[in-house]
């Protein structure tokens, strides 16, 4: 059925690129869930006061929901603009790995490095350094290392997608600080 949509040429491809001034979301979000639009402002106010720790366990607390569904599915607001540029989801560490290497952003190896990182005999990887510290990786191929300072994640790229095992492993065991 998409197939013949988009052969059809009456409909277009919902990329899930939004934009919007944050007034009008603020309001779009109160008419659709007035619960939710007050604990997100509760969340904005807390990071306002410099109260970060309060602000990620409100935050936290919040139950994910798909702004496609709650919000723009209901809008008259709402403006389709066509567009003719390359788009990837980049929903894993994988897809932005490769994007990353098509713009140019790998070594000779097809690493992608960013940050305080050393590779020795490393391909095909890709390693973030965002912890304020060194990062190593030395005889491996095919791995994705971020490190946030709070947190490091290794993982084989081909495996990146299972990073929404360890969210809601994490959220289960009530670490929402590290969501």
């Amino acid at each position: 059925m998409a197939q013949g949509y988009v052969a059809g040429g009456r409909h277009l491809w919902n990329s899930g690129l939004f934009a919007w001034p944050a007034s009008t979301f603020q309001e779009e979000l109160a008419a659709a869930d007035p619960r939710l639009a007050a604990r997100v402002t509760e969340v904005a106010t807390a990071q306002r006061r410099g109260e970060e720790d309060h602000a990620t366990s409100l935050y936290g607390e919040i139950q994910p929901v798909a702004v496609d569904t709650l919000i723009f599915e209901r809008t008259r607001r709402l403006t389709v603009v066509r567009g003719s540029f390359s788009w990837s989801d980049l929903g894993t560490f994988a897809d932005l790995h490769e994007t990353r290497l098509r713009t140019g952003d790998g070594d000779a190896a097809g690493n992608v490095l960013e940050g305080e990182v050393v590779a020795l005999e490393a391909a095909n990887s890709f390693v973030i350094a965002r912890g304020g510290r060194l990062v190593t990786v030395v005889g491996v191929e095919g791995l994705a290392v971020v490190d946030s300072g709070d947190a490091l994640l290794v993982i084989p790229l081909d495996q990146t997608q299972r990073v929404k095992e360890i969210v809601e492993r994490l959220r289960a065991e009530g670490r929402t600080d590290l969501l």
